[in-house]
C-alpha cells in the first residue's frame, strides 16, 4: 500500500523541510540586499511576487524599484537588463 500513514507522514516532513529551507534561503536574499539603494526583481514565475511578499513583511518594500516577468535568460542577458534598467531610471 504505497499511500499508507507512513507516506503521508513522509510528505508532510519533506514538505515541512522545503518550507524551512525556502525561509532560510529568502531570510539570506534579504539579508544581502537590505542596504540596496534599489531593488529589481525579475524572473519567469511566482518566486518574485514570493520575494515581494517577504519584502514587505521585513519593511524594505520601498526599495523596489519595479518587478519584470522575464523568461529564461543568460547571466549576460540579466545583467544588460538590469544595467539598462538602472541606466534608464531618473537620478
Amino acid at each position: 500500500m504505497p499511500y499508507g500513514a507512513q507516506f503521508f507522514t513522509a510528505e508532510t516532513q519533506m514538505d515541512r523541510q522545503f518550507t524551512e529551507h525556502l525561509n532560510k534561503y529568502y531570510g539570506d536574499v534579504i539579508i544581502c540586499i537590505r542596504d540596496a539603494d534599489s531593488i529589481l526583481i525579475c524572473g519567469p514565475g511566482e518566486a518574485k511576487l514570493e520575494l515581494q511578499k517577504r519584502l514587505i513583511h521585513e519593511r524594505v518594500s520601498g526599495k523596489i524599484a519595479a518587478i519584470e516577468t522575464l523568461d529564461k535568460i543568460t547571466d549576460r542577458q540579466l545583467t544588460a537588463k538590469v544595467r539598462e534598467y538602472f541606466q534608464q531610471q531618473p537620478v
